[in-house]
């Protein structure tokens, strides 16, 4: 219940800024794994095409994955959200 699980297959790193900050707007909490979570540099941004993995509490899941396809970050028919595991 008090897990997190991974949003997603992984996003590319023009989209990964957009998508923490609209679970930051709409206050569900999320977190990278911390291999990933120190590639914010200014003066190095990470290549484009490089994968990044977001995770959300898994009673937050179905929240964000509704988020997500509004805002067409996401196709949530790849998605099975009956219920989160």
């Amino acid at each position: 219940m008090f897990g997190w699980k991974q949003l997603g297959p992984g996003w590319l790193s023009v989209d990964v800024f957009r998508v923490l900050e609209l679970l930051k707007e709409q206050r569900i909490p999320s977190r990278m794994p911390s291999d990933n979570m120190f590639f914010c540099n200014l003066f190095s941004p990470p290549h484009p095409a490089q994968r990044w993995e977001i995770r959300v509490r898994r009673r937050d899941w179905s929240r964000a994955i509704d988020l997500l396809d509004r805002e067409g970050l996401l196709n949530r028919s790849r998605f099975d959200v009956t219920k989160p595991r």
